[in-house]
Parts: C-alpha cells; sequence; structure tokens
C-alpha cells in the first residue's frame, strides 16, 4: 500500500504543477457582424491560440442583416470576406481586428472607396 500511495502522490503533484503553469483562458467573447454591402458575404475568422491556428464557422451574412462569430479567444482575431454568391472571390482578406477579454465587439463590413470592402470596428458592449 506505501508504494501506490507515493505514486498517487507524486502523479497528484505532477498534476497540480501543469494546472498551475498553463495559460489562463479567458471568458470567450463575440463579435458582431453587420453587412452593409449590397451583396451576402461570407466572414470566417482565425485566431492564433498556443502556437496553433483556430478557424471559426462561416458566418453567412445577407445585406442589411446581421450574424456573430461567437465564444473567440481574446486578442487578435484575422477575418476574411468572401462573395456569398462566388465564394472563391475574396472581397476583404487578412483584416487584422483586436479583441477584448470580456466584451463584445461590434463591426461593420462596407463598402470603400476604390471599390473595396472593408470591416470597420463601431464598438464595444460588455
Amino acid at each position: 500500500m506505501g508504494r501506490w500511495a507515493c505514486k498517487l502522490g507524486l502523479i497528484g503533484g505532477l498534476m497540480l504543477a501543469l494546472l498551475q503553469h498553463a495559460p489562463a483562458q479567458g471568458p470567450g467573447t463575440a463579435i458582431l457582424f453587420r453587412n452593409d454591402t449590397k451583396t451576402a458575404i461570407i466572414i470566417q475568422g482565425y485566431s492564433a491560440v498556443g502556437g496553433m491556428i483556430r478557424r471559426g464557422q462561416p458566418i453567412v451574412v445577407s445585406p442589411g442583416q446581421g450574424g456573430g462569430d461567437f465564444n473567440i479567444p481574446p486578442g487578435t482575431r484575422i477575418y476574411t470576406v468572401y462573395d456569398a454568391n462566388q465564394p472563391s472571390r475574396i472581397l476583404a482578406k487578412d483584416v487584422p481586428l483586436v479583441i477584448p477579454a470580456g466584451a463584445n465587439l461590434i463591426a461593420c463590413v462596407r463598402n470603400l472607396p476604390n471599390n473595396q470592402v472593408g470591416i470597420v470596428p463601431e464598438g464595444t458592449r460588455p
């Protein structure tokens, strides 16, 4: 019984040490998009978490409507906007947005000068 207790104590100590050194994950946040263009779009974002790329679900947003990307980690998230009618057509590529911890971000996808599309942050909500 002495060896078993020693092994159990060693395993418990290792698990406690790993938990203490694990990076703290903040609360999941959300970003809400509003489509101010005249065409349906697909928005997809990704974040680097622990050195790995984590892609979000593609979000289809009709003209004048909204959609959201939920449970995303705080920090920089990179978004790409595609034309929903021609998904191979990229309207805006690798647009970085800084996602604050514990707050929801509101952004608008709109036409910019020179026939370009951009993502414009409009504000945050707790």
